[in-house]
């Protein structure tokens, strides 16, 4: 199957990432903004079971790898894992920047099925990790 998960454009959007659920990745294109068009589709990072993305001004991709036990993850531009943070929940589902002036992070853990322990279903919020990067509104759709 195909279950996508999580789309961001790079701080400079000449980027787009994509993340699959089922295809244990997150894909990146080039994209184009005058036409709009996506080309050169790889593979930017495996191995991480994407639930959510969301985007640094640096460029930073941070990603939940929604397995249990499974950390956030923060891959720098070129695809490599720069930084791990782990929750004590059952699996991370989500993550956002928002706040006044987009340093604060949330992340969102499962609840439903997920087995109770004392945190999830709850979210949980870093302060000044990282400054997330401005969201673009796609217009004339």
């Amino acid at each position: 199957g195909n279950t996508p998960n999580g789309i961001r454009f790079s701080p400079q959007l000449d980027k787009l990432y994509f993340g699959v659920t089922d295809h244990d990745c997150v894909y990146v294109y080039d994209y184009d903004k005058t036409t709009g068009k996506l080309s050169n589709k790889k593979v930017f990072a495996s191995g991480c079971f994407p639930d959510g993305i969301a985007m640094d001004i640096n460029g930073n991709l941070w990603v939940t790898d929604c397995r249990q036990g499974r950390p956030l993850l923060c891959y720098n531009p070129q695809g490599e894992v720069i930084d791990e943070i782990y929750f004590p929940v059952y699996r991370i589902i989500s993550v956002a920047f928002g706040g006044e002036d987009n340093s604060t992070m949330f992340v969102t853990a499962s609840g439903g099925n997920s087995p109770k322990g004392n945190y999830d279903g709850g979210d949980f919020v870093i302060e000044n990790i990282a400054t997330g990067a401005e969201e673009f509104i796609l217009k004339g759709m």
